[in-house]
């Protein structure tokens, strides 16, 4: 079943499904290095980072599996692209995501998710 398909298509669902899978990623790097909590994460960037795309690369996840996270642009502005790491902030703040960006950053967001529902 697509990701598009399961849930409600608004901003604070899109920001619950982003959390929700950036604490899956975190979740499974605890298990794997044996650690009990974040802050026992040695590199600080990784601890404090929002980026998913990182965290894919850190845990391996294969890309044949999940793809290359997209980049996506912003409604209003057509001319730059933004990083995965920062869909969340435009979603947490009411900043509209151009439609075709926002279904590919869904799409990638399932895969990863599906992902982590195998190796949970």
């Amino acid at each position: 079943m697509s990701i598009l398909r399961t849930i409600e298509p608004c901003a604070s669902n899109y920001l619950l499904l982003f959390y929700a899978i950036e604490c899956g990623l975190k979740s499974i790097y605890l298990r794997r290095h044996r650690l009990q909590t974040i802050d026992q994460i040695y590199d600080v960037q990784l601890r404090k980072s929002h980026d998913l795309a990182l965290w894919v690369k850190e845990l391996r996840l294969p890309a044949s599996q999940t793809g290359i996270a997209p980049s996506f642009k912003l409604a209003r502005d057509s001319q730059g692209s933004l990083g995965i790491e920062f869909v969340h902030q435009a979603w947490r703040y009411g900043v509209i995501v151009d439609v075709v960006d926002e279904q590919l950053i869904l799409l990638w967001l399932g895969r990863v998710k599906r992902w982590i529902e195998e190796n949970f």
